[in-house]
């Protein structure tokens, strides 16, 4: 699958970019993801959260989140 365009805050694109991803890596047998965002980078965050990750750790300026794939 294919997403033509990448608009920060407008469209959804990115939550579709992350459900592309998040399907070809459980077709793969893949049960988690994780990833690091700064912590200055609210909005990030707030995306990443109505995705469905929630927070590991934060420390130096940034924070760590992961998502079980079910």
């Amino acid at each position: 699958k294919q997403i033509n365009a990448i608009i920060v805050g407008l469209g959804g694109y990115g939550t579709e970019m992350l459900e592309t991803l998040f399907a070809a890596l459980k077709e793969r047998g893949i049960n988690g993801v994780m990833l690091l965002a700064s912590a200055e980078n609210k909005g990030a965050i707030k995306f990443y959260k109505r995705n469905g990750f929630k927070t590991l750790v934060t420390a130096f300026h940034g924070v760590a989140m992961g998502k079980k794939l079910q």
